[in-house]
This record gives structure tokens, sequence and C-alpha cells, in this order.
């Protein structure tokens, strides 16, 4: 029987089994194991690409070389903006992890970077198949698309939210005007309101002042009759008025049309002088 590709037991009959029913191993498994490690290997666990182990020497003494995957010569390194995306994606998530911790986060990103460093340089050496590069490239414009995306809807929540914040201070200026105005109108009623009551006492101080205008009004003219009588009086016991009486008879008599007029007058002195001189005297 022939040997699985990849094997190290040597061309033989089927084993059989210790004991009867025990049925044989299956050397298949690891080699597609072997296999699969082989094609894909782990970022960061080793630099190259990972060899098969040294075979073990035949029975025949013969010891087989490394074996190459197919396909292997049409390899080539990853290019420059894939290994940016990584790099990208690689600080995205040391950024994520350090926003986590709260504690030596100085030592925790100075580790990762140096790291992520080491990862870059050996997947700068390394080469991987052209489908998974171009894979890698497709994945590192799908980031960027992603990134770009992101940016914009970060720009348009922004947005929102500076509309959003202008809307509540319009709201809250427009607030604050109506209260300032409800104010001022309540302040206004306020001295209105004290204006009116004002007027209303100085009406009533007018009415009670007109109210004594009147009567001193009355009174002085009382008082004006009675001076007025006083001084008539005086005027007719006086001596002096007397002489000035008889001083414009004398010139009403010098004129010639008054000359009528003359016994009018002499008959007015004597009644007056009747009624200025006692009755004792005119009976003496």
């Amino acid at each position: 029987m022939k040997p699985v590709r990849g094997s190290e037991r040597a061309a033989s009959k089927t084993p059989k089994g210790k004991k009867t029913g025990e049925k044989p191993n299956k050397p298949g498994i690891k080699t597609r194991q072997r296999r699969v490690s082989q094609e894909e290997p782990q970022p960061g666990t080793s630099s190259q690409i990972p060899q098969p182990k040294p075979q073990k020497k035949k029975k025949g003494g013969t010891v087989a070389g490394p074996r190459k995957l197919k396909g292997q010569e049409k390899w080539k390194p990853l290019t420059k903006s894939s290994i940016t995306a990584l790099d990208n994606i690689l600080g995205l998530s040391i950024l994520s992890v350090l926003a986590g911790r709260r504690t030596n986060k100085e030592e925790s990103q100075e580790h990762l970077n140096i790291v992520k460093n080491r990862f870059l340089s050996k997947l700068a050496q390394l080469s991987v198949p052209i489908q998974k590069q171009e894979m890698m490239i497709h994945s590192s414009r799908q980031h960027q698309e992603e990134t770009r995306k992101s940016a914009v809807g970060e720009k348009i929540l922004n947005k929102l939210v500076v509309r959003h914040w202008k809307g509540g201070v319009c709201v809250f200026q427009y607030l604050c005007v109506w209260l300032s105005r409800l104010m001022l109108l309540l302040c206004v009623q306020a001295e209105l309101g004290a204006v009116v009551g004002s007027l209303k006492q100085l009406e009533k101080e007018r009415d009670s002042l007109e109210n004594q205008c009147f009567n001193l009004r009355q009174l002085l003219e009382q008082q004006e009759e009675s001076n007025q009588q006083e001084q008539m009086v005086c005027l007719v016991h006086s001596s002096h008025s007397v002489t000035t009486a008889r001083c414009l008879a004398k010139t009403l008599q010098t004129s010639g049309p008054v000359q009528d007029a003359q016994t009018l007058l002499e008959r007015a002195y004597r009644h007056a002088d009747r009624l200025i001189t006692p009755p004792t005297a005119v009976s003496q």
C-alpha cells in the first residue's frame, strides 16, 4: 500500500490492530493539520513561512526534503498599503485597549507599540498568496471606506448637536426676552398704579384747597367791603376833603358853562355840612 502524501510511514500493508475489532490509525489527519498550518501562518508567531520539520530517515536510508506548497513560487510580499492598513487597525486596537486601563498606561502603550513594530517589520518580509494579498487590500479599502463613513457620520452628528444646541439657545434667549418684557410690563403696571393713586390723592387735596380758596375769597371780599366803608367815613369826616371840595367848586364857578350846576353843588355842600356838623352846633 502506498503511503499518504506527507506522512512519514513507508509503504507497507494495511496495519492490523492488536486485538480483533480494533480500527487502524488514520495518518491523513495529522498531515492535513500540518498542511493547514503551513498554508495559513498565524500573525505574530513567526516571521517567516513555517517550514515542515525535517523528516526522519526512511527504512531505505533516504531523507525527504522540505515540501513546498503548490504555487508558493508565485507569492509576493505585502504591499505598503496593506501594511499601513494593518498599522492603522493595530493602532486603533491599542487605543481601545488603553482606554479600558486606569493605571500603567504609558508602560502598556510602549510595550504594545514595540510588539506592533516588530509584527509589522516581520510582515514586511513575509510573502503571501496573491489572492490573500488582494483580500488584504480589499479589507484595507473597506476599512478606509468605513472610516470615511464614520467620519462623515460624526460630522453629521456634530452638526445635528450644534443645530439642536443652537435651537435650544434660541429658545432660551426667546424665553429670557419674553420674561424680561413681562417683568418690565409688571414694573410699569406697578408704577402706573402708584401714579394713579398719587393722582387721586392730588385730586382730593385740590378739592380741599379749592374749598379753602373759596372761603378765603369770601372772607377777603367781606374785609374789602368793610375797609371801603371805613375809608368813605374817614373821607367824609376829614377837613381836608371838605377844603378840596370847596376848591373844586370855586374852579367850577369861574367857568361859564357850569354856572347852572353851581346851585346844585351849593345845595349839596349844605346838605353835606348838615350831615357832618352835629345838631348841638346848629342850635348854638
